[in-house]
């Protein structure tokens, strides 16, 4: 069904619908939906899109509203006649930082046209239509059997119709895709450093500036070259207290700027406190001789208890 699909991009072709129509919407909100074209992002655009096809369609065409997402969101799923509050569901609908799962969103949109059919008192034709990147992240399980039987089973039910939002041709992404501690222990004397990944996605971009902010307070700065399709960065940081800090890494923004941070909580200590018990008195000893050698309590503070 959709091997060959309608295709549009002016929403001035609906009037063409003469007989009232069921319109079910699914909006792609999935992360690529995020890079932007012209300062507008790609999801932004869809949202457009879908309100200018409510407001041009006929006064007795019913509306429902979906978000192509994982797992999928009926946003208005019983038919609404009221153009408002559709417009206000797609106003409100927000994107997901997440991939989408292309069979639940079929299986959705056939349950969402079944209910209306069932509750109609006249006749509707019944149009699905997707506002979408048509990124291959998310279509490339179209070709999924699961996909394909969801895909013929909609179309006995329903025209498919596809409008494709603007495409970027310079997609320039770097991703910070990991922060590891250097040392889980995470104690005030041995320092706190990250080890920081860096991944380009796509586009041509060959250096990144990594900032590690502490509660909100610029720490410190590299300059990151990528060579390859990834870069490790050491980051250290200056903290010198016990406590509970967030550490929030960032990079420029780029055509994605969803995944240029990362945020990790970091609970910082002292000393390390070690319980031991033991089923007979002085059979921790030698344990307790292992981690802490010296007697001095620090960095490793022992407590044995029978």
């Amino acid at each position: 069904a959709l091997a060959d699909p309608l295709w549009f991009t002016k929403s001035s072709q609906v009037r063409n619908a003469r007989s009232p129509v069921h319109w079910v919407v699914v909006m792609d909100g999935t992360v690529s939906m995020n890079a932007k074209f012209l300062g507008e992002s790609r999801f932004e655009a869809a949202k457009k899109r879908a309100a200018e096809l409510v407001r041009e369609a006929k006064d007795s065409d019913t509306f429902s509203l979906i978000l192509l997402a994982d797992p999928p969101v009926v946003l208005v799923e019983e038919p609404t006649f009221d153009v408002k509050p559709m417009l206000d569901a797609i106003q409100e609908a927000r994107r997901r930082d997440s991939g989408a799962h292309l069979a639940s969103t079929f299986e959705v949109t056939q349950r969402v046209v079944a209910e209306a059919r069932r509750a109609q008192q006249q006749k509707f034709e019944t149009r699905v239509c997707f506002i979408t990147d048509f990124s291959q992240a998310t279509w490339g399980a179209l070709e999924t059997p699961e996909c394909q039987r969801r895909v013929a089973e909609l179309a006995e039910q329903a025209t498919i119709r596809i409008i494709e939002v603007p495409i970027i041709d310079d997609v320039r992404d770097v991703a910070i895709v990991s922060a590891q501690l250097r040392d889980d222990r995470s104690l005030i004397d041995n320092g706190v450093s990250f080890d920081v990944t860096l991944r380009k996605i796509t586009g041509s971009l060959t250096t990144r500036k990594l900032q590690a902010f502490v509660d909100g307070t610029l720490v410190a700065e590299e300059s990151v070259s990528l060579v390859g399709s990834e870069a490790r960065q050491r980051v250290d940081l200056d903290i010198h207290e016990p406590g509970e800090y967030t550490v929030e890494l960032r990079i420029d923004d780029d055509t994605v700027p969803v995944n240029n941070r990362l945020a990790r909580h970091v609970t910082l200590r002292d000393r390390l406190r070690v319980l031991l018990l033991e089923g007979q008195q002085g059979t921790g000893e030698r344990l307790a001789m292992a981690l802490d050698p010296l007697r001095e309590q620090k960095p490793i503070v022992v407590t044995r208890t029978p």
